[in-house]
This record gives structure tokens, C-alpha cells and sequence, in this order.
């Protein structure tokens, strides 16, 4: 793999959850109750210095 840090295809990520009995990111992390996840909340955060 020429760019180790890339994400992942789609391709990729299907396979991994299918090796875990998965069919969807939303069902591996069901299990967590809605309280603690990260909800695409606006963070407010900073522009990074360069």
C-alpha cells in the first residue's frame, strides 16, 4: 500500500464488518448507549496554527 495512513475503501471496510458478523458501522456500535456517542456535535474548535 503506497499511502499506509489513507482510510479505507469501502471494499475494506465491508469485508471487516462481515469478518465480525456485521452488516453496518451503526450496528457494530449499537450497543452504545446514545448519551456517550459522538453525534457529529459542533465542537467549536480552533483553526489549527500552521
Amino acid at each position: 500500500m503506497e499511502f499506509r495512513y489513507l482510510p479505507m475503501t469501502e471494499s475494506d471496510k465491508e469485508e471487516m464488518l462481515a469478518a465480525i458478523g456485521v452488516e453496518s458501522t451503526e450496528e457494530l456500535f449499537s450497543d452504545i448507549p446514545d448519551d456517550v456517542r459522538f453525534n457529529n456535535i459542533d465542537l467549536d474548535l480552533q483553526e489549527a496554527a500552521l
